[in-house]
């Protein structure tokens, strides 16, 4: 309202790309969309080429989330090409590591680990803690799907060290549930279950419904491993519900 009031367009289009992502973290994406769209026209009308490569990230994730990987492979290139154009490094860093995902979900982990070390020099010279963690959680998830156990877990705990420092609840629930994974990896399910019951709880609290189901169908697993197949079946339950509300044709649409 005050960015509106004093004609603040950069202000508004900052807003309207914030709103988006909690809206997108909610599992709100019409409004996620309707919001991001918003923001991107006012970054081009402004030519704001910075902020046009944040906003096309962002739609790229939300693409992402609804496991629309084409779309979001297509989005991400688009933010790269910017990026690359107006060689801004936070641009750089965060695309690079968006790139890293979209390549890791298509099971180029090898392209995927080279996005991500691009991604954590740049974070690292901009001593952008946040963006940091993220990285060393992703390099992690490299390692785990390498089975090199030790390492995955001496990249995941740093990423955790760094997200409880400067409290980031959300990203302290992603990392925990890697480390739940990673435990789950070394068939020790009950340390597993320990992490992802760590997540679930931070998801609840923040009412993320994605990182919910991603807890639920992991605790679902744990407890099958652990041969407690009531637990398994409960969890299992949850999480079926909780993902029909969120990926029926009519919500994606």
């Amino acid at each position: 309202d005050i960015y509106s009031q004093n004609n603040n367009r950069h202000g508004v289009a900052l807003i309207l790309n914030n709103m988006a992502s909690l809206y997108r973290d909610k599992g709100e994406y019409t409004l996620a969309v309707e919001n991001y769209l918003k923001s991107l026209k006012i970054k081009e009308e402004l030519n704001d080429k910075k902020g046009i490569v944040n906003t096309l990230n962002n739609i790229a994730n939300l693409h992402l989330m609804q496991s629309d990987n084409v779309s979001a492979q297509k989005y991400y290139i688009q933010a790269k090409d910017i990026a690359e154009e107006i060689k801004n490094p936070e641009s750089l860093a965060m695309t690079y590591s968006n790139l890293a995902n979209i390549y890791f979900d298509l099971n180029d982990v090898e392209k995927s680990f080279q996005y991500d070390s691009l991604a954590l020099v740049y974070r690292k010279k901009l001593g952008d803690k946040s963006g940091i963690a993220i990285s060393l959680h992703n390099i992690s998830s490299y390692y785990l799907a390498k089975k090199n156990h030790k390492l995955a877990l001496k990249y995941i705990n740093e990423s955790l060290d760094i997200k409880n420092e400067i409290g980031d609840k959300q990203g302290v629930a992603v990392s925990k549930t890697e480390k739940g994974n990673i435990f789950l990896n070394m068939n020790q399910p009950d340390s597993a279950i320990y992490y992802f019951l760590g997540a679930l709880d931070i998801a609840k609290s923040l009412s993320v419904k994605k990182r919910m189901t991603v807890c639920y169908q992991n605790l679902a697993l744990a407890y099958s491993n652990k041969k407690d197949f009531e637990k398994a079946y409960y969890y299992e339950r949850k999480y079926t519900e909780l993902k029909d509300t969120l990926s029926t044709e009519s919500y994606q649409k």
